[in-house]
């Protein structure tokens, strides 16, 4: 507690300066909110924002300015796919978005984005990887060519630069904001890929310590931005040892404050993975056989499991999802 405490109060001041021009104040008369709440009820901005996978908004509702939503999961469960899923959804509605990936380079991000778009598009699956390697027909190539200027009519910015502290993320997001500005337009949406990537304050502090104190300063940092902010956290290595490799609240990695402080928190699972990795080297084999049958079942099933919603219900729920194309 102490060493949390310590990183606090150490930066305590550059928290402080990048909330200028934001509410300082925290008090209110009762009467004066209900009635500006009844105003605000009709506002997209009292809506908040929808991930636009409709199952999946049945459950959670939306994420509001202010909020922190978290996307949990082992790796290659498909995090990052879903929240550019989301990312995306929003932003073909007009409703700009700043995405901060700390685990993809631009190209990676890049080809998923092409990939998505060529789906909307043309209802064709030209896949990530092929785009990457260039391995596309004449026809492919020009679907890419027209996804690629469609891709720049859309409010979807990227930052991938990584090694940045939760005070330098919030300048980032501040500079996007004052870039939409000048367009007229106001920032929608923040997607963080991910929590494990962004650094301590302090060095030399234990992996608890500076987790607690990112998640805190993070949901701080939703306030200060004014757009709901969408966390994706790697979970414990533990899940890998488990019979049953869905995820639960306890995997959550290092610390509570994390279930604590998210509004919505949500558990990303891909079956197809684990079926993949685990295949049986004799292709002649009878368990081979079994696995592969099971593989091809679970290859377009996903599993989206919400855990915490302060303003929705708990029910697992399984959508389709194409891996290749990032298309749910």
């Amino acid at each position: 507690v102490g060493e949390v405490n310590e990183i606090i109060e150490l930066h305590e001041q550059e928290l402080l300066a990048l909330q200028s021009g934001a509410k300082a104040s925290t008090q209110f008369d009762a009467g004066d909110l209900a009635v500006q709440f009844v105003k605000d009820l009709g506002k997209s901005e009292r809506q908040g924002s929808k991930t636009h996978i409709e199952d999946l908004d049945e459950i959670i509702g939306s994420l509001r300015i202010g909020q922190m939503g978290v996307i949990g999961g082992r790796p290659s469960m498909g995090k990052s796919a879903l929240a550019l899923k989301i990312a995306f959804n929003n932003a073909m509605r007009g409703v700009p978005v700043a995405y901060l990936s700390f685990d993809m380079t631009d190209e990676e991000v890049t080809t998923r984005l092409l990939s998505m778009a060529v789906f909307h598009l043309k209802a064709k699956n030209v896949t990530y990887k092929d785009i990457d390697r260039n391995n596309l027909s004449q026809e492919q190539r020009a679907w890419v060519s027209e996804a690629a200027f469609w891709l720049r009519e859309l409010p979807l910015k990227f930052e991938t630069k990584r090694g940045l502290n939760v005070p330098q993320i919030v300048s980032v997001i501040r500079k996007i904001k004052a870039d939409l500005k000048k367009q007229d337009l106001k920032l929608g949406l923040v997607f963080l890929d991910h929590l494990q990537k962004v650094q301590p304050i302090k060095s030399g502090v234990r992996d608890t310590a500076a987790a607690t104190y990112n998640i805190e300063a993070l949901k701080d940092a939703a306030q200060i931005i004014g757009a709901p902010l969408w966390v994706l956290c790697q979970l414990n290595r533990s899940v890998e040892t488990q019979e049953d490799k869905r995820p639960s609240m306890k995997d959550l990695r290092e610390t509570g404050a994390i279930e604590q402080e998210a509004n919505i928190i949500i558990f990303v699972y891909w079956d197809a993975y684990y079926l993949t990795r685990d295949m049986p080297q004799d292709k002649n084999s009878a368990e081979y056989q079994d696995r592969a049958l099971l593989l091809e079942d679970a290859w377009n099933k996903y599993l989206i499991l919400p855990r915490k919603v302060r303003s929705g219900s708990i029910k697992d729920i399984e959508i389709y999802v194409d891996m290749t194309t990032n298309e749910f």
